[in-house]
C-alpha cells in the first residue's frame, strides 16, 4: 500500500534491515565456482533491480587457496570445464523458462566492461 515503507524507494533510514529475496542456488552447480554466478544470472532473468550503497564497501582479504579450489582446477577431474558447460546450458534453460513470461526489456543487462 501507499503507506508501506517497503514501497518507498527513497526510504534511507539507518535502522532499515536489508532484505534480499532471491531464488535458491541450482544444486547442479558444485565445487569451487559458478553457484553465485548462476544465482545472479537467475536474478537478472527475473528482472530484479539493484541499488548501490554509495557509502558501502567490501574488503576481500587474500587467503591461501583451498583444497576445493585445487580440485576445481585439477585437469584430471575437469570439474571447472564441466561447470562452465553446465552454466551455458543453464542460461539456455533460463531463456526458455522466461520467454513469454518476462518482458526481455526487463531482464537486467550484463555490465559492460569499462576502460579506466
Amino acid at each position: 500500500g501507499g503507506d508501506d515503507k517497503s514501497d518507498n524507494k527513497d526510504n534511507n533510514q539507518d535502522n532499515n534491515t536489508p532484505v534480499v529475496l532471491s531464488p535458491y542456488y541450482d544444486e547442479r552447480f558444485h565445487g569451487y565456482g559458478k553457484n553465485k554466478i548462476q544465482q545472479f544470472a537467475h536474478i537478472r532473468f527475473l528482472g530484479m533491480s539493484f541499488q548501490v550503497l554509495p557509502k558501502g564497501f567490501v574488503i576481500h582479504m587474500p587467503h591461501p587457496e583451498s583444497v576445493t579450489k585445487h580440485s576445481w582446477n585439477n585437469k584430471k577431474y575437469d570439474l571447472h570445464s564441466q561447470m562452465d558447460h553446465l552454466y551455458l546450458t543453464y542460461l539456455k534453460e533460463l531463456y526458455n523458462q522466461y520467454t513469454g513470461v518476462v518482458n526481455p526489456k526487463n531482464i537486467l543487462p550484463m555490465c559492460k566492461q569499462q576502460q579506466l
